[in-house]
């Protein structure tokens, strides 16, 4: 065997290859380099392949409505009818402070549709396909009409003043709150590789945000005073306190009536200056808008950041 390895000129003949014996030049090498696609030519293919996407799976149009529809229908069979008793004081602060919960839905929104938009991102950034503002501004675009869709039918039931101001403040500020967790989902997600660990994080980070907006927790230390401007849910309940409480009567019994046979809480303006929430709903509102606007763009700046390739950029800067 060796000896016929040996003499067989066919061992001896170069390995035949369909590749170019010699290398290739830099002119050559250089007409293999592709530019990332620009965000004009990028955004309208990726709305389209998310459409695409959406049809295909059923399941993701559910996940990006029917979780607020669900627990508006679940506050709505607890809550309703909010009537003007002596209870209804505490019924009326507690449903708003149950609008934080939508906190939590956009959160659990995200990471039923985030993670897998992330990797397919990832794999395409990893090629120089296009960057990561035209992914972004095409998950948010797609986003935004579900989150108004699910908003608009939900608080219609409970029995708020059945006012245009009521309704489309309960609107924006469901919206505005589900859209912010949606925004730290993104981050985190993004920022933490494990999606368990992401969503343990920002689940303490909202369960905080909940207890410190205002009706839990009156009194609270400077440090959550501080951290509670960061927090759409303060905004969105001085918002829809004062809009769903002022001019509302509340009447009581003759066991809860004081000695000189007044209530305890006769009108909504006295419920707001106990918890300290007669402020300009107004201003919250758009307050709100701000906080909205600003942790997508936050989002935006840590997906960025992370999906920078640090060592080309200082090399390219010491060039």
């Amino acid at each position: 065997m060796v000896a016929f390895s040996r003499s067989d000129p066919l061992s001896r003949a170069p390995r035949k290859s369909f590749n170019k014996p010699a290398l290739a030049t830099p002119a050559e090498l250089g007409a293999l380099v592709h530019k990332r696609a620009s965000f004009v030519t990028a955004f309208p293919l990726l709305m389209r392949r998310a459409a695409i996407n959406f049809r295909r799976q059923p399941p993701l149009l559910l996940a990006r409505t029917m979780q607020v529809l669900g627990l508006a229908i679940v506050l709505t069979l607890f809550f309703a009818p909010l009537k003007n008793d002596y209870y209804s004081v505490q019924n009326r602060m507690g449903f708003v402070q149950e609008v934080a919960a939508f906190y939590f839905v956009g959160m659990l929104q995200n990471v039923a549709v985030y993670l897998a938009e992330r990797e397919v991102f990832y794999r395409e950034d990893d090629d120089g396909v296009y960057g990561a503002e035209a992914f972004l501004a095409s998950y948010t675009v797609l986003e935004v009409p579900f989150e108004v869709v699910s908003c608009l039918l939900a608080d219609l039931a409970v029995g708020f003043k059945r006012t245009a101001e009521m309704y489309f403040a309960c609107v924006f500020a469901c919206f505005g709150i589900v859209s912010c967790g949606e925004s730290l989902g993104i981050m985190f997600n993004t920022v933490l590789g494990h999606a368990g660990f992401a969503v343990n994080v920002v689940s303490v980070l909202l369960s905080v945000a909940q207890i410190i907006a205002g009706i839990m927790s009156i009194d609270m230390p400077r440090l959550f005073v501080v951290m509670n401007y960061l927090s759409p849910v303060k905004y969105a309940t001085e918002a829809l306190a004062p809009i769903s409480l002022r001019g509302v009567r509340f009447t009581c019994g003759d066991a809860q009536r004081l000695p000189d046979g007044s209530c305890t809480i006769e009108s909504g303006e006295q419920v707001l200056d106990l918890y300290k929430l007669n402020s300009d709903p107004y201003a919250n509102l758009g307050a709100l808008g701000t906080t909205v606007v600003i942790y997508r763009l936050v989002a935006w700046a840590l997906l960025r950041l992370v999906r920078t390739r640090w060592k080309s950029v200082v090399e390219k800067r010491r060039r």
